[in-house]
């Protein structure tokens, strides 16, 4: 005997919202299990394991007035893993968003608004653009250029929108290794 589904109930059409109206709203839904986070964080040994910068990209993508606020802020720890949560969404921002018990895109929605908000802001220093802390070795620079740039590059990476930031991190990169 052949089953079928029940018939999808029919939804009344809702108005576009904006990004961040639409980011917020995944975070009301869905809250990350507190004991995981906890857990991660405790867990964290090394400077690119360490959740800070992702749990700043979601209270910034819950609470998007936060911009400024963050932008005049010391980076966290952890902006590598943030990085790569965006550039390679597949694997890490899945595993990433599972502990956290939110979305995969929802995750990765909330990085890619950390990144153009706090480090690719106006007038911001060229370390903090690559998402470095001051006193970055040569080694460092260019790895973190290197890592932007493999997401970012139109003809590299998989980023649409989000290439106009691929001048910002290579003009950073040029004034940095000179300097």
């Amino acid at each position: 005997m052949l089953r079928t589904l029940p018939p999808r109930p029919q939804l009344s059409p809702k108005p576009p919202r904006s990004q961040s109206d639409t980011l917020a709203s995944g975070f009301e839904q869905s809250q990350p299990p507190h004991e995981a986070v906890a857990k991660e964080q405790r867990s964290a040994k090394r400077d690119d394991a360490s959740p800070a910068a992702l749990s700043a990209a979601l209270r910034l993508g819950r609470n998007p007035t936060l911009a400024s606020k963050l932008q005049a802020e010391e980076l966290p720890a952890g902006i590598p893993r943030l990085i790569r949560v965006v550039a390679e969404p597949a694997a890490t921002a899945s595993r990433e968003a599972q502990v956290r018990g939110i979305r995969t895109t929802l995750l990765h929605k909330a990085a890619v608004f950390y990144l153009e908000q706090v480090l690719w802001m106006e007038g911001g220093s060229h370390l903090r653009a690559l998402g470095l802390q001051p006193g970055a070795s040569a080694d460092e620079i260019a790895d973190a250029a290197w890592r932007l740039m493999e997401w970012l590059h139109p003809f590299i990476g998989r980023a649409d929108q989000e290439a106009a930031f691929a001048d910002r991190v290579l003009e950073a990169w040029t004034a940095l290794k000179r300097g």
